[in-house]
């Protein structure tokens, strides 16, 4: 059972996007959509991120992201070059949701 129709709710679609793409219930009426891939490195076997409720973690480090702002929540100590999810556009036409970038 999914909890994508309520506010804070998630779905993945995994054959969509490079490594799959989030797609975050942001508060009933406006969606996010972002790369499943982990920015924050070379893509590989464990790059993709997965879905952990409102978050998505990178199985490489741990890195964990908000998926209502794409921020990354728990950089490396020190880190400079640190990048966020990488967001899709999604438009609402009637009862679909288009996502593309």
């Amino acid at each position: 059972m999914t909890t994508f129709g309520l506010p804070g709710g998630t779905i993945s679609l995994p054959n969509a996007g490079h490594k799959g793409i989030h797609l975050f219930n942001l508060n009933g009426s406006s969606y996010l959509a972002w790369e499943a891939s982990c920015p924050n490195h070379l893509p590989s076997s464990c790059s993709q991120t997965q879905l952990e409720g409102y978050l998505a973690e990178c199985a490489c480090e741990g890195y964990r992201y908000n998926l209502a702002t794409g921020q990354l929540l728990n950089p490396p100590e020190g880190a400079t070059d640190i990048y966020s999810l990488i967001m899709y556009r999604v438009d609402i036409r009637g009862n679909s949701l288009v996502i593309s970038n």
